[in-house]
């Protein structure tokens, strides 16, 4: 027991860790307007490239300053005829595939790497098919940058304007909360990681560490880019809590796709330094350790429970107030219930799994 509440009391810090570092975090606002390319690596979105293009026709940035990158990646369906037709009517679109091109990369990394390759934006913004971005998106984006910041994390929040669900909000906070730890631990200086659906960079930075061809294969290309910054150049990493910076997004369409989704993310958590793995291991054992707790001794296993719930809406309920999402608040006793299984299950997962299916592909773990 002992060991349990030293654990637990570990959990409470590396989250006080994080709020802190959500409050080191700051929002600056210039009038900057740099050249900037939003980069969309797109495989079998036909239900939703054309609502995405749309919103980005939508954005508030001078359009001779903006282009946008449409890059089919061998897509079954009708995903590259729907994206030339948006080509047709804005002449800042640009719909290119990986049909024939060569690299030593594989999946997304080859298609960024040739998105990237036909871009002539000073900064690089990436999202996916199946983003909303709202009207300021792109300049709240490039607004969070300094003269030290060379990439720029957002939020996202996840909606189906098809059947709204109790499942879609718990996964909608599990994300604003997994975002929230990549921005805590961006305040510090130490940044775990982002994730690419809303995501921007120097491409100025891009070069310096080689592009993605110089960092190695990884699973999760968003993982990959903030190791290789941080450790190569002396470039800091911010985040926005602005609200005109958080993206909507869908959820998975399916428990299978779910699943897929987060085994690849869960993999790809290897490829995260220490610090990240030490903050991992802390969150398993403390969701596997605490039920086991009642059994035991049932006044400490509640009050090892408390401190668990208040430690995750010590790192949730701010950034909801940020992004004007405190609405999804009310579904948090879910998403615990969700999150205890989610810890528990995805950790034998990050030991376990050999191989990753993604999109009609499969990727070998090689770490």
């Amino acid at each position: 027991m002992i060991l349990l509440s030293f654990i637990v009391l570990l959990y409470i810090i590396c989250s006080f860790v994080v709020y802190f570092g959500n409050k080191r975090s700051i929002n600056p606002e210039n009038s900057w307007r740099p050249s900037v390319s939003i980069i969309i690596c797109a495989r079998d979105e036909e239900a939703v490239i054309g609502d995405c293009l749309e919103a980005l026709a939508g954005q508030d940035y001078p359009i001779g300053e903006l282009e946008i990158i449409i890059v089919d990646d061998g897509s079954r369906d009708h995903t590259p005829e729907i994206a030339r037709s948006h080509q047709k009517k804005s002449h800042n679109i640009k719909v290119v595939s990986t049909k024939g091109f060569r690299s030593k990369l594989k999946g997304k990394f080859r298609a960024l790497e040739l998105g990237l390759a036909q871009c002539s934006g000073k900064i690089i913004l990436q999202t996916d098919a199946d983003c909303r971005p709202g009207p300021s998106w792109v300049q709240g984006m490039v607004g969070h940058f300094t003269e030290e910041i060379g990439m720029v994390g957002g939020f996202i929040v996840l909606e189906d304007p098809r059947i709204p669900s109790l499942w879609t909000k718990v996964q909608a906070l599990d994300w604003i909360y997994l975002l929230s730890v990549g921005a805590g631990t961006a305040g510090w200086g130490h940044p775990l990681s982002l994730i690419a659906k809303n995501m921007a960079f120097r491409r100025e930075v891009y070069e310096t560490i080689g592009g993605y061809g110089n960092i190695g294969i990884n699973l999760t290309e968003d993982i990959a880019l903030v190791k290789a910054i941080s450790s190569l150049t002396s470039w800091k990493i911010g985040f926005s809590h602005h609200p005109d910076t958080a993206i909507l997004s869908q959820p998975p369409s399916s428990l299978r796709e779910y699943f897929q989704q987060r085994k690849r993310w869960t993999v790809g958590g290897r490829w995260v330094d220490i610090k990240g793995i030490l903050i991992m291991l802390i969150a398993f054992l403390s969701h596997i350790l605490v039920p086991i707790s009642f059994f035991f001794n049932f006044l400490l296993g509640f009050i090892l429970l408390a401190i668990l719930l208040f430690a995750d809406s010590l790192i949730l309920w701010p950034n909801l107030r940020k992004i004007n999402r405190t609405d999804l608040f009310r579904f948090f006793p879910f998403f615990e219930i969700y999150y205890f299984f989610y810890t528990i299950f995805f950790g034998f997962v990050f030991l376990l799994s050999r191989k990753i299916f993604w999109k009609g592909r499969e990727y070998p773990v090689s770490k």
